[in-house]
């Protein structure tokens, strides 16, 4: 069985799938990566359909994790 098949088959779709966490960046835009790009034969302006599986928020600093996170950079300098 190759890659692509292999990918859907651990699913249960007769279609290429894989499970991967992606930073949003600035407009919304999500990297996909090149190991997951190169195994399925994405190329550029193709489309792709995903599905977001969960939202995973990034964790806001406290005020004084900000502070000693500075101090400690200015004290290395």
């Amino acid at each position: 069985m190759d890659g692509k098949r292999a990918l859907g088959w651990c699913c249960g779709f007769d279609e290429v799938s894989e499970v991967f966490a992606v930073r949003v960046v600035g407009g919304g835009k999500v990297t996909l990566p090149l190991a997951v790009r190169e195994l399925v034969g994405i190329e550029d302006d193709d489309y792709v359909r995903l599905s977001i599986v969960e939202v995973i928020k990034k964790k806001k600093k406290t005020l004084k994790e900000r502070g000693q996170e500075v101090r400690t950079k200015s004290e290395s300098s």
